[in-house]
């Protein structure tokens, strides 16, 4: 097992928190806010739309979830997530 991983919160936008707790069997523990932009242009890829970061891609435990709703929260100005792009 992998209990020796310490309990930390991610400082990177683009790595989740990883450790485990007891009597835990995953390892992800914060996610991000995204907002789907179809008019967006990712300069990574030749499809259109991209999926938008909130806060550049802030990284939220589940206690510290946002109460907004995503749509209150986004901004055209929000980076587009290049993760898992095929072109």
């Amino acid at each position: 097992m992998y209990r020796a991983i310490p309990s930390v919160r991610s400082a990177d936008a683009r790595i989740p928190a990883c450790f485990y707790e007891p009597k835990d069997f995953t390892c992800v523990k914060d996610a991000t806010v995204q907002w789907w932009d179809p008019a967006g242009r990712d300069p990574e890829s030749t499809r259109p739309g991209c999926m938008r970061l909130v806060e550049a891609g802030k990284r939220y435990p589940p206690d510290t979830w946002p109460t907004e709703d995503v749509i209150s929260r986004r901004t055209p100005n929000d980076p587009c997530n290049t993760e898992g792009l095929t072109n």
